[in-house]
C-alpha cells in the first residue's frame, strides 16, 4: 500500500506514499543509521497522521535510491517513539523506478587537482558530473612552477562544507554541496617580491560566493595596477597600498533592458519570458593605510570573473551577457553581447568572462520550466518512465520550438496486469495521478509541471471478487467435511477446492477478475448439489431420531432446525450431543504412553482435524454437565490435551486431567506446572492473551514475543515445554517491569 515517486518540489529527492493508510494510526520514517527523519509537516517525534478518504499520506524531500523504514504506532500513543519501532518497521527503497535525473554540479581545483569523487578517479582540475552527498577528494602540489610552498586552499565559488573558506591542509575531502564548487589552490609570495600593491575583491549585493576574481588574475593586476607614486609610498613610508575589484550587483533598469532588446542579439519572439537577473558594475577602488583615497587606477585593466547564477535563476534558457555603455553622440543606452566562457545553461549557472574596470554589465535570459512526463505505475518498476524538457514561460510545449523534444515523450504501455491481479490500461496524460484530468500540449506553461500517465484500474473489484471466491472455498472445506457425506462424495468437493485454490493462490501475476469469477462459479456450480444431499439426509437423520424431535443440523450439529441454510454462509457452528450423535471412545495408545479418545459419529466416523462443541445431556437435577464445551480432534481423529496452536497461530489449552473434564478447552487464569508460569485463556473463545490485558479491576502483561521454548512432538502430535532460559510466549509478568517500562507486583498486576 505504498509508492514512490518523484519529488515535484525537489529536484532529485523522491516521495514516500502511503495509500490507503490507516487512519488509527500514526507514521514516521527513520533513515538507515534509525534516526528520525525530518520531513515537511510532521509533527513532534517526526510522526504524521493520514488524511483524506481514502486515509493516506505523504513524507516528501527522501534521497534518491536509499533504504528508510516505515513506523507506526496507535494515534494517541505519544509515548511510543519512532525509534522503539524500528525492529517492527517495514523497510522500503527509495527507487521510483526509471533512471532518476539526479543534478549535477561541477567541482574545480584552481591550481591543483580533483583524485576523486565518489567510486570516480578523476585526476584533472574540473569534473562537472558530481552529484550532491559524494566524497570529493582534493590535492595540490607542495611548491608550485617558481618553487613558492603551498599555503592553503580557498573556496572561490560556493561552500566546501567543512572545509570553510580555508584549509591549510594540502590533501583534503569534503562532502559536495547540491551547487558547485570553485577552490583555489594559494602559493606564498616569494620573500623577495617587487614593491607592488595588493589586490582583492570585494562583492556587494548579491551573495559574496557567486561572484569573485580569479585568484590567478591577482599577480598580474599587482604589477598591472601599481603605480610609481605607490611603490614610492611602499618604499619609503612603508604604507600599505590595497586596490580593491568590487563588483556591485543591482537590478537592471528598464532603459538597459530596452537596450539589449534593441541590440539584433536578443530573440524577441519570446519577449513573454525575457528576464534581466540583474546588474554588474565592475569598480576599483585605492586604499593606503586601510583608508580609501583617491587614485585612478589603470582603465585598460581587464580580468577574469567567476560568475555563479542564484539558486532561482539556474536552468533557464537562453542566457545571455550584454556589456552596457552610452553612445557619446547621442546619450542613448546601448548593449553589445559578451561572451561567456561556459553556457549557463549547461553548468548549473557558472560560468566565467572577462571584464573590464569601469564597465556595467547585465545579464538576461528567458524564463523556462521543465515538463515532466512520468509513468510511476507500469510495471515492472525497470519500464517505468520518466522524460523531460524545458519550455519558455508562456510557451506551449506543442509549440514549433519544441518539435523535437515534444516528439521524444514515449508511448506507454497501453494494457498490464499487475502481480496482485489488477488490470490497468492507459488513458493518456494527466495532470493529476489520482484522476484523470487531461494534459493539453497546447497549454501555456507558467511553472514547472508535472504529467502522469494515468491508468484506470480494477483494484476494488479483484479485491472483491477474491474475497467471495475465498469465502466460497471456505464453505465448501466445511462441507466437504461434513461426516454425512460419503467418503466419495467428500473426495469429489475437496478436488473442486484443490481446482478454486490453484486460481486463488496463483502468483505471478495472480488471477484476473475474470479468471477469480469463472473460479467462484464453477465452485459454487459443484458445491451446490452437495447442499442438497445433505438436506435430505440430514432430515432423515431428524425423523429418525426420537420420533424426529431432536433436530440436525448439516455440519455436524445438534440443536439445528433442520431448515437449510445459505450454502456460503460460514458460521454454522459444530456441535454434537453425547449418547445422540455419537460417543465417546477410547482407542488403542502405543504401549506406555497416556489413553487416547476418539469421538465416533453414530454413523461410524470419528471426528477429525477440527474443533468440536461435545455437549452432554442434562443430569437429573436439569443442570447441564460442566463436562460440555469444546474439544479439539487431530487429523487422526484423536482428542488433544495440553497447549494446542491453531492454523492461524493462536494458542489454547485443553484440560489434561484423566477424570471429569479432560480434554475440554480451559477458559480464565491457568498455571502451568510444566514452565511455572501463569497464562491467562480469554473467556471468549479460549485464546491465550498476549500483551496489556485488564482482568477485573487490574492490569496484567503478558509476553508478545515468545522465545520457541515449547516444541511440537510430530510423533504424539503435541507440544512440550522444552526448557531453556527463554519466556514463553503469553507468560505472565510478575515482580518485574514490561517491555514498555511498566512495574508490575507479585501477582504480576501492575503497580500503578
Amino acid at each position: 500500500n505504498y509508492q514512490i515517486i518523484y519529488d515535484e518540489k525537489e529536484e532529485g529527492k523522491t516521495c514516500l506514499v502511503i495509500k490507503p493508510a490507516d487512519p488509527d494510526s500514526e507514521y514516521a520514517v527513520l533513515d538507515s543509521n534509525g534516526h528520525v527523519v525530518e520531513v515537511p509537516s510532521a509533527g513532534a517525534g517526526g510522526w504524521k497522521k493520514p488524511a483524506g478518504s481514502p486515509a493516506s499520506l505523504e513524507f516528501a524531500g527522501l534521497d534518491y535510491n536509499q533504504e528508510y523504514t516505515v513506523v507506526a504506532r496507535p494515534v494517541g500513543q505519544t509515548d511510543i517513539t519512532a525509534e522503539s519501532r524500528r525492529e517492527a518497521g517495514s523497510v522500503i527503497t527509495t527507487d521510483p523506478g526509471a533512471e532518476l535525473e539526479l543534478p549535477e554540479y561541477i567541482v574545480e581545483a584552481v591550481n591543483g587537482q580533483i583524485l576523486q569523487v565518489a567510486d570516480e578517479t578523476v585526476g584533472e582540475e574540473r569534473y562537472e558530473k558530481a552529484h550532491k552527498g559524494d566524497r570529493v577528494r582534493i590535492t595540490a602540489d607542495a611548491a608550485d612552477s617558481a618553487g613558492n610552498p603551498f599555503s592553503h586552499w580557498e573556496t572561490t565559488i560556493g561552500t566546501a562544507g567543512n572545509l570553510g573558506d580555508k584549509t591549510t591542509a594540502r590533501e583534503t575531502s569534503f562532502t559536495m554541496p547540491g551547487a558547485n564548487v570553485v577552490l583555489t589552490a594559494v602559493y606564498k609570495k616569494p620573500v623577495a617580491s617587487p614593491s607592488n600593491a595588493a589586490v582583492v575583491d570585494e562583492v556587494r549585493g548579491g551573495s559574496r560566493k557567486e561572484t569573485a576574481l580569479d585568484p590567478n588574475e591577482i599577480p598580474r593586476l599587482e604589477e598591472e595596477l601599481t603605480t610609481n607614486a605607490d611603490r614610492e609610498l611602499i618604499d619609503v613610508n612603508r604604507a600599505d597600498v590595497t586596490y580593491k575589484i568590487v563588483y556591485r550587483k543591482n537590478a537592471v533598469k528598464a532603459s538597459e533592458s530596452n537596450a539589449v532588446k534593441a541590440s539584433g542579439y536578443y530573440d524577441q519572439n519570446h519577449e513573454e519570458a525575457y528576464k534581466g537577473a540583474w546588474g554588474l558594475d565592475v569598480l576599483a577602488e585605492r586604499y593606503v593605510n586601510g583608508r580609501k583615497v583617491a587614485g585612478t587606477p589603470e582603465p585598460e585593466a581587464s580580468f577574469r570573473t567567476y560568475i555563479q547564477m542564484g539558486k532561482d535563476d539556474i536552468d533557464m534558457m537562453d542566457y545571455q551577457l550584454y556589456e552596457i555603455t552610452e553612445n557619446p553622440s547621442t546619450g542613448e543606452t546601448e548593449a553589445s553581447l559578451v561572451d561567456l566562457d561556459y553556457d549557463p545553461e549547461t553548468t548549473g549557472g557558472l560560468f566565467t568572462f572577462t571584464a573590464h574596470i569601469g564597465s556595467r554589465y547585465v545579464m538576461v535570459y528567458n524564463r523556462a520550466y521543465r515538463v515532466y512526463f512520468i509513468n510511476s505505475v507500469v510495471l515492472p518498476i525497470e519500464n517505468r518512465y520518466r522524460y523531460s524538457f524545458k519550455v519558455r514561460r508562456e510557451e506551449a510545449p506543442d509549440d514549433i520550438y519544441y518539435s523535437d523534444a515534444y516528439g521524444q515523450v514515449a508511448d506507454q504501455v497501453e494494457y498490464f496486469v499487475s502481480p496482485t491481479g489488477a488490470e490497468y490500461s492507459y488513458e493518456g496524460w494527466s495532470y493529476d495521478q489520482n484522476r484523470f484530468k487531461e494534459f493539453d500540449p497546447s497549454g501555456a506553461i507558467r511553472r514547472k509541471t508535472y504529467v502522469y500517465a494515468y491508468y484506470k484500474d480494477n483494484v476494488k473489484e479483484v479485491d472483491d471478487i477474491r474475497k467471495k471466491l475465498e469465502e466460497a472455498i471456505e464453505e465448501a472445506i466445511r462441507i466437504s467435511d461434513d461426516h454425512f457425506l460419503k467418503l466419495e462424495e467428500s473426495g469429489k468437493l475437496k478436488d473442486a477446492v484443490e481446482e478454486a485454490l490453484e486460481i486463488l493462490d496463483r502468483e505471478n501475476p495472480r488471477a484476473t477478475a475474470g479468471q477469480l469469477e469463472a473460479a467462484l462459479e464453477k465452485l459454487k456450480e459443484k458445491t451446490e448439489p452437495y447442499e442438497k444431499i445433505l438436506d435430505d439426509r440430514y432430515n432423515h437423520y431428524d425423523e429418525i431420531q426420537e420420533g424426529g424431535n431432536k433436530g440436525g443440523n448439516k455440519g455436524g450439529g445438534g440443536g439445528g432446525h433442520g431448515t437449510k441454510q445459505n450454502p456460503f454462509n460460514t458460521n454454522t457452528p459444530k456441535s454434537y450431543v453425547v449418547g445422540t450423535n455419537g460417543n465417546w471412545v477410547e482407542v488403542s495408545a502405543p504401549e506406555g504412553e497416556e489413553r487416547q479418545m476418539a469421538f465416533v459419529l453414530t454413523g461410524g466416523m470419528r471426528l477429525s482435524g477440527m474443533w468440536a462443541w461435545i455437549k452432554y445431556p442434562a443430569d437429573g437435577s436439569g443442570n447441564p454437565s460442566d463436562r460440555t464445551g469444546w474439544y479439539y480432534f487431530s487429523d487422526k481423529g484423536i482428542m488433544q490435551t495440553g497447549w494446542i496452536r491453531d492454523k492461524a497461530g493462536n494458542w489454547y489449552y485443553c484440560n489434561t486431567e484423566k477424570e471429569g473434564r479432560f480434554g475440554r478447552m480451559q477458559t480464565g487464569w491457568h498455571h502451568d506446572t510444566a514452565d511455572g508460569n501463569w497464562y491467562y485463556l480469554i473467556p471468549e473463545g479460549g485464546m491465550m492473551a498476549v500483551g496489556w490485558r485488564k482482568i477485573g479491576d487490574k492490569w496484567y502483561y503478558f509476553e508478545t514475543a515468545g522465545a520457541g521454548v515449547y516444541t511440537y512432538n510430530p510423533t504424539k502430535e503435541n507440544w512440550n515445554f522444552g526448557g531453556g532460559k527463554g519466556r514463553p510466549l503469553g507468560s505472565m509478568y510478575k515482580n518485574e517491569k514490561t517491555p514498555d517500562g511498566f512495574a508490575t507486583d507479585a501477582d504480576g498486576a501492575w503497580i500503578q
